[in-house]
């Protein structure tokens, strides 16, 4: 039986339908149905029996990928801005599609932000706006709902007209001012000019189907030209890079929480064990609070080949969120910890549908930056420098940042000489007590331990139900199959759990009556490979499934350097005592003298062969030239001599010739042979 959180939005399946949860209250309950004109009413209990029934079952999860809008101008701010004001109000009601919802709401907001007239919503336009956040296209983000992505019209331009445009524009609008770059209006000008000057050496039939361009669509085609390359090229690089990192280009966080980044670092720096073997090399995911500046988490994945997981970054979120204690080696704590409001980050893992989907579960809402704006995260990317410069430098190993000549080099890997949980030390030690006692001056000279303790009366704490459903939430989602006394297997590594609840999921998915395996899903990390989470299909919830044989917190990384170690026959001897090594030792020399008296022995039998085998051809090749010469003398012996002379008629002698050429020929034949 499935039994849904009964919240107002929240989508399911009800008999066979597609059907949304638009209100509740204590007697009914509003449904609005897939391809029903009219809402649907419900007493609670007739609600309640179908649940029983099975006629309200979970609706599958849609992964959609969300094209996000660039808000670079502050028109598209503005209007996103106001559109998160209108309709966040509206989610927390139990009825937000109630006319006398909708216009409370509308009075409240519009007090608080000022707005008169026209720039007030009606509650329609409210509704509307509702239905389009809510919608699939938009899933939920007010960048997607500023601009649209309308279907443009195409260009009716001949090519060749096109090519020359594009000619013009680089000649005399894409160059420096110094130099009588034209503006918008000359640049048509003189690209008109220089069509007719074409046109005119075309005969009059060809001109009939030439398409030239007018003046609205020359400026629309500059319009496309990405304005950081035009101030590049009339204005120059260093002129560029000030204008378009101008504090313009970036939100604004006026509260603790409101806006997050998030991003990775790639470090030149290899990690041991602690028997001193090599485990990887090293990346670290931060977040930092762009209204403290503070860092709020950290993560630290090792890997042989360095790259960024999915897993990581889901831990980086669960750190920002659940508190942390204080380490026993700082002298400050973590001053911010909660769910924040809205995060940004970068393409790459952090735009995967896994990531998105756990953003979703923990209400965050996420905003990505354009391609090729780096600049976009500009806070955390200025930590990262900071962090290398005044950190990573004084690790020993640390071989500077990474580019072609040491990226995953040999003279990295032979260096590892700090361990993971050194690093985390180091690392934490940085932050808790010297990066956020420093004073920063993008606070007006405070530090961000001073910016949190002033705003800790903004600061909401996230529940304790929000913190244990996120902690179950472990990682990447991935499929496999329940064995019935051996549990589920991952990585030569067995889960099954005490309690028998993985054992009673297998019987209830038909594991004994069928005699096949059934699969489930679960979640894993790399981070801590000691437990999973398994997804109960008929409730939709999870539970934890721990390792047979690994007990404690470790990272498959951890997992298979020690896996290498055991199987290593040093390690192995290592292991033993010192009057055992010994006795093994001589054993071991007499086996090597053994070994070496049987080599000698072969190749003193493979000598004595050989010569055996040269004499043995010189005896054949004499004996074979013997019976040659037997042969050619037993067979030509008389060819060489005149026959002798008797008296016959011509015929005999003729038949005697032909006997004697045919007697030599048998005997060559028979040599040869």
């Amino acid at each position: 039986m499935y039994s849904p959180n009964i919240e107002t939005g929240s989508s399911f399946i009800y008999r066979n339908k597609q059907a949304t949860l638009e209100s509740c209250g204590p007697k009914y309950v509003v449904l609005e149905i897939e391809d029903n004109n009219s809402p649907l009413t419900l007493r609670i209990e007739e609600f309640y029996k179908d649940m029983q029934d099975g006629l309200v079952r979970a609706a599958e999860p849609q992964q959609i990928l969300v094209k996000h809008c660039q808000l670079t101008t502050p028109q598209d701010r503005y209007l996103a801005q106001k559109y998160e004001d209108y309709i966040m109000p509206l989610l927390s009601e139990t009825s937000p599609c109630s006319h006398e919802t909708r216009q409370r709401v509308i009075e409240s907001v519009a007090t608080k932000r000022g707005d008169k007239d026209k720039n007030k919503p009606s509650p329609a336009t409210l509704y509307n706006w509702y239905k389009k956040f809510i919608s699939a296209k938009v899933n939920r983000n007010f960048a997607a709902m500023v601009n649209p992505h309308r279907k443009k019209r195409g260009r009716r331009a001949t090519p060749w007209v096109q090519d020359l445009f594009h000619d013009i524009v680089d000649r005399h609008y894409l160059k420096p001012e110094t130099d009588g770059a034209l503006n918008r209006k000359e640049t048509f000008d003189e690209f008109d000019r220089a069509f007719h000057d074409q046109l005119a050496k075309l005969c009059e039939n060809e001109q009939q189907k030439v398409r030239g361009i007018c003046n609205s669509t020359c400026y629309e085609m500059l319009e496309e030209y990405n304005p950081v390359d035009i101030y590049i090229a009339r204005h120059g690089y260093a002129n560029a890079i000030k204008r378009y990192r101008s504090s313009t280009e970036h939100f604004v966080a006026e509260r603790p929480l409101e806006l997050v980044q998030i991003d990775a670092v790639h470090l030149n720096l290899a990690l041991r064990n602690d028997v001193g073997q090599y485990l990887g090399l090293v990346v670290v995911y931060f977040a930092i609070d762009v209204c403290t500046r503070a860092i709020l988490g950290y993560v630290i994945s090792v890997a042989e080949q360095r790259r960024e997981e999915l897993s990581c970054a889901i831990e980086l979120i669960k750190s920002v969120i659940c508190p942390k204690e204080k380490p026993k080696h700082t002298t400050n704590e973590w001053p911010l910890f909660g769910v924040p409001e809205k995060i940004q980050h970068d393409s790459g893992i952090f735009a995967s549908h896994h990531f998105k989907a756990f953003l979703q579960e923990a209400g965050i809402h996420t905003y990505q930056n354009p391609a090729g704006r780096s600049w976009f995260n500009a806070l955390i990317e200025r930590f990262h420098r900071t962090f290398r410069e005044q950190c990573c430098k004084r690790i020993p190993g640390y071989v500077g940042r990474r580019n072609d000549e040491k990226k995953d080099s040999v003279n990295i890997k032979a260096t590892p000489f700090s361990t993971k949980e050194q690093l985390q030390q180091i690392i934490e030690a940085y932050i808790l007590d010297f990066y956020h006692q420093n004073s920063h001056k993008g606070l007006g000279g405070k530090t961000p331990q001073q910016a949190c303790e002033q705003l800790k009366g903004h600061i909401q704490l996230p529940a304790l139900s929000v913190i244990q459903q996120l902690d179950s939430f472990g990682g990447v989602l991935q499929k496999a199959k329940i064995q019935a006394h051996k549990g589920i297997q991952r990585d030569n590594l067995f889960y099954m759990d005490t309690q028998g609840q993985l054992h009673r999921l297998w019987e209830k998915l038909g594991g004994r009556k069928n005699g096949r395996n059934p699969e489930v899903q679960f979640y894993s990390s790399g981070l801590d490979i000691s437990v999973i989470h398994v997804v109960d299909p008929f409730t939709k919830t999870r539970f934890s499934v721990p390792c047979t044989s690994i007990k404690t917190k470790t990272s498959i990384s951890e997992y298979k350097a020690q896996k290498s170690l055991f199987n290593s026959k040093a390690s192995r001897l290592k292991k033993l005592p010192e009057s055992m090594t010994s006795i093994l030792g001589d054993v071991q020399k007499y086996k090597q003298s053994k070994e070496k008296q049987k080599v000698q022995k072969k190749k003193a039998r493979r000598s004595k062969n050989a010569i055996a085998a040269r004499t043995d051809t010189k005896d054949m090749n004499k004996k074979s030239s013997e019976q040659l010469n037997n042969i050619i003398e037993q067979n030509y012996a008389g060819i060489n001599e005149p026959p002798p002379m008797t008296e016959k008629n011509d015929e005999a002698n003729s038949i005697q010739k032909s006997s004697r050429k045919r007697s030599k020929k048998a005997v060559i034949k028979k040599f040869e042979v």
